[in-house]
């Protein structure tokens, strides 16, 4: 008998979604196409519509995660299907990815946001020189 899906309410994250056996509905032609033919997007929608799930599926596809859109059984037992994106020409290479959640941020003046994004992006680059330093044996 196979295994029962479950709804993502309030999940966020696509690795959870995918990885933990959730019913996902495959957005993935429409990011493809946003990701090739678009341009810049301002995420306008309202609350509880999709967004933060968006984002963190776009995140998988830019970190070169393929395996999260490829057809595979989960630890659960259920059957997860090959997404339409995993199809495609699309060259699943690593990037780096810098994800910022501004719910936490409602308060903040643009200066603190300014600093803190550039704190951030500061903290990426050190990372990751010290990683491609580490792979070259410096």
């Amino acid at each position: 008998m196979a295994a029962k899906r479950k709804y993502p309410v309030g999940i966020q994250s696509f690795e959870r979604i995918r990885q933990d056996g959730y019913v996902y509905v495959d957005k993935t032609p429409l990011i493809y196409k946003m990701i090739t033919e678009g341009c810049p997007y301002f995420l306008s929608r309202p609350r509880r519509f999709g967004k933060s799930l968006l984002i963190s599926t776009l995140q998988a596809v830019f970190e070169g995660r393929r395996e999260l859109f490829e057809a595979f059984t989960t630890d659960y037992g259920v059957e997860q299907p090959q997404l339409c994106i995993a199809r495609t020409d699309w060259r699943w290479e690593k990037h780096s990815v810098l994800r910022f959640d501004f719910s936490t941020w409602r308060w903040w003046t643009s200066t603190t946001i300014s600093s803190s994004m550039t704190w951030a992006i500061r903290r990426r680059w050190r990372r990751r020189g010290s990683a491609s330093r580490t792979s070259s044996g410096r």
